[in-house]
């Protein structure tokens, strides 16, 4: 980054009290000239005693924009001090150049500083000698301010003798920046983005405290800056990251449990099984399950985002009066719900109701299609496109089926099935499916020989399957039961099973977007050695995976793992926590909030339970499992695209600098500390975009400043620059 500058010089003596007089400097000042002086002025209450201003011209601009720079040692305001205020106007100046800061050198006699704009005046410091004094801001005007303090000395007529240089920067880097943090605002709850992008930050529980230069923020692992999402956050090919960071002690880790139910409630006090949950709106979520005498009810319930649950819930339909097994459920418009389930004599049911955005039900089940008379068990249902369901279920002969159908906007099923077809006419049982891309789904089941299979199809959006399946591979040669797939990102997907001895473990492998199976897994890791069954996962943070599952004694069990984008898994549980000492069977686990769960299960007395848990996400500065940067007091990790690489970090401040550049054939992701490259990482693609929050200081203990986001790589004599700015 280039640094421009202006120095301003002023020499002047007033020799009779109660005159005034005013130099004023009108010109182009060229860059780089260094000049130094003094000020000796004779103060008079209510009289202006010194004026000087100056103009500059861009060498950046085409169109002749200029910057006016003008200092006023204004009027007494009382017989103990005086003032005079430095403004810096942007006219016309390109919105890149709408950054400023000023320095003054070798200043004699004692001063307090502050800043101020159209946003808000913000205090910096008392004193002498050397004063660095930093604003950056998108508003167009710009005012520094110098007070000489209280002083019973000075009177009318006193004559005031300072030596000092201003000079003016102008930062001509800022417009590459997507995001600028420079949290020079020293109070309140917001850190405006000086970019010019309008992307301020919400700061939550975090102190003001001295930065790098000038201010910056404290936190003590609780607090963070909140910028939100924006697709400006996240550039695709290329992007350069940089902070300094000042950790003090190490703060949280990446899953971590933290033991106990934040909030806790009995759903259904008679019987609660084979639970599955879906947000309605808001805090507001509907549980489907198997209820007293094994009937089919949706239940609504309220769930606060730290966690609390209400002890009553909001309302209930019994929507089967007859029998519901293993339902699955999906939203499909507006108020309208699809629940798919086994039925009477283990038929297949698909039924559709009503919830609105209050958590309401109505009383009446809004349409209702028994589309297997024979078989119909453990059903799980996805949308295709438009008015479009595909459920994938174990039919007769306990055979794998899939079938689609057409439900409208209004809850009407369309009568009979769109298609079917038989993937596997041997054995689907227990089957999940999740879609690939566009049209292409995956469904993972226990098949022949009690063994783990994987099969993909494809599906039109009128319905149509084509036929024969696309793909099989036999993931498990042993046994598995219930098993869950996920996504863990691209072409790399999970599958948490029971496996040999019933006990719980996770696979990795890879699936193109067109359903073709690369024929071996990645990984393989046993969770649990003793039992692990209904394993459920669901992505925490960056490589961070959690999954539920009922372990020995059909408690209930939580367990954190790390995913790497590649399929790898490590070899070692994060953190666990047995949440149900009793009975904890078929749970299911779904993200409510920053770090919140709710996990549903069946518990003592095979009653409904529901309740909420922290884990720990992503900690220090991030967006999402795209990029981000983790300190602690002895290294920084870096992460692009849930990949991570590490360098160790110096006692005190580190400028931290991550860079990605897609086009690279090798080391795309680099990592720099304090000037110099300390780590590389190989990672292909482009940055995974996301919709979550670019985050800051989240999980931190310790101090961070100067945050910034460039749609571009930095070299590495850039990041040398920046380093020696401020070091």
């Amino acid at each position: 980054m280039k640094k421009e500058y202006i120095s301003l010089v002023f020499a002047l003596l007033v020799v009779s009290s109660g005159l005034t007089a005013a130099l004023v400097f009108n010109g182009v000042q060229k860059l780089n000239d260094d000049v130094g002086g003094s000020v000796v002025a004779t103060v008079e209450k209510g009289e202006p005693i010194f004026t000087a201003t100056m103009e500059y011209v861009s060498h950046y601009s085409t169109s002749n924009d200029r910057v006016e720079f003008s200092l006023d040692l204004g009027v007494l305001p009382s017989p103990s001090h005086t003032e005079f205020v430095l403004n810096l106007r942007n006219r016309t100046l390109p919105k890149r150049h709408n950054a400023a800061w000023i320095e003054i050198t070798g200043l004699s006699s004692p001063l307090s500083m502050a800043a101020s704009s159209d946003s808000g005046e913000r205090v910096f410091r008392v004193g002498t000698g050397n004063f660095v004094i930093r604003l950056f801001t998108d508003e167009r005007n710009i005012t520094f301010n110098l007070t000489i303090p209280d002083d019973p000395s000075l009177t009318n007529g006193a004559v005031i003798m300072m030596d000092f240089t201003i000079r003016a920067y102008i930062d001509s880097g800022i417009g590459e920046s997507v995001g600028l943090w420079r949290f020079s605002e020293g109070l309140g709850t917001v850190a405006h983005d000086s970019s010019g992008n309008g992307l301020h930050g919400e700061i939550v529980d975090a102190s003001w405290a001295t930065g790098i230069s000038g201010k910056g923020l404290q936190f003590d692992g609780s607090g963070m800056m909140n910028v939100g999402n924006d697709p400006m956050l996240t550039p695709s090919d290329a992007m350069t990251l940089e902070a300094w960071l000042y950790p003090t002690a190490d703060g949280g880790t990446p899953g971590t449990i933290t033991n106990g139910f934040y909030g806790y409630a009995e759903y259904d006090p008679a019987r609660g099984a084979n639970n599955v949950i879906v947000p309605v709106n808001g805090d507001i979520y509907a549980i489907v399950y198997s209820g007293p005498g094994a009937d089919g009810f949706v239940r609504t319930v309220r769930i606060d985002g730290d966690g609390t649950i209400p002890t009553t819930g909001i309302d209930v339909l019994e929507f089967d009066t007859s029998q519901c097994r293993y339902p699955d459920v999906v939203h499909v418009s507006d108020d309208i719900y699809a629940i798919v389930y086994s039925g009477a004599g283990n038929d297949g049911y698909i039924a559709t109701v009503e919830i609105d955005d209050n958590g309401a039900i109505t009383d009446a089940v809004v349409d209702r299609y028994e589309y297997n008379t024979a078989q119909g068990t453990y059903p799980c249902i996805k949308h295709v496109a438009g008015d479009i369901y595909a459920v994938a279920y174990t039919g007769p002969g306990s055979d794998g089926f899939v079938a689609t159908f057409e439900i409208s906007a209004s809850g009407v099923i369309t009568t009979p099935f769109v298609d079917q077809f038989e993937y596997n006419p041997s054995q689907g049982v227990m089957p999940k499916l999740i879609e690939l891309s566009n049209n292409y789904f995956a469904i993972v089941y226990r098949g022949p020989g009690n063994d783990g299979f994987l099969s993909t199809v494809r599906i039109s959006d009128l319905g149509n399957i084509q036929t024969p399946v696309i793909d099989n591979y036999e993931f498990e040669t042993s046994q598995c039961t219930f098993p869950w797939v996920s996504r863990i990102g691209g072409d790399i997907y999970s599958i948490a099973y029971a496996g040999p001895g019933t006990d719980g473990f996770l696979a990795t492998v890879e699936i193109d977007q067109t359903g073709d199976i690369v024929p071996a897994v990645i990984d393989r890791f046993e969770f649990d050695t003793v039992y692990g069954n209904y394993p459920q996962t669901v992505h925490v943070a960056g490589s961070i995976h959690a999954i539920s599952y009922t372990g020995n004694g059909n408690d209930g069990h939580l367990a954190t793992v790390e995913i790497s984008s590649d399929g790898s898994i490590t070899d070692t549980i994060i953190d666990s926590y047995e949440f149900d000492t009793s009975n904890g069977v078929y749970p299911r686990i779904r993200s409510i909030d920053d770090e919140v769960y709710a996990v549903l299960y069946t518990g003592p007395g095979n009653d409904g339970f529901l309740g909420t848990i922290n884990i720990t996400g992503d900690v220090g500065i991030f967006k999402g499992g795209s990029f981000g940067l983790a300190p602690n007091t002895t290294e920084v990790t870096a992460t692009i695209n849930m990949q991570t690489f590490t360098a160790g970090l110096a006692p005190g401040w580190n400028h931290v600098v991550l860079t990605f550049n897609s086009s690279a054939a090798a080391d795309q992701a680099r990592l720099y500390v304090n000037g110099s490259e300390a780590a590389t990482m190989t990672i292909a693609g482009t940055l995974d975009q996301d919709l979550l929050p670019f985050i800051a200081g989240k999980g931190m203990i310790g101090y961070v400043d100067e945050v910034r986001i460039y749609n571009r790589v930095l070299d590495a004599s850039e990041i040398s620059d920046r380093y020696d700015e401020l070091a």
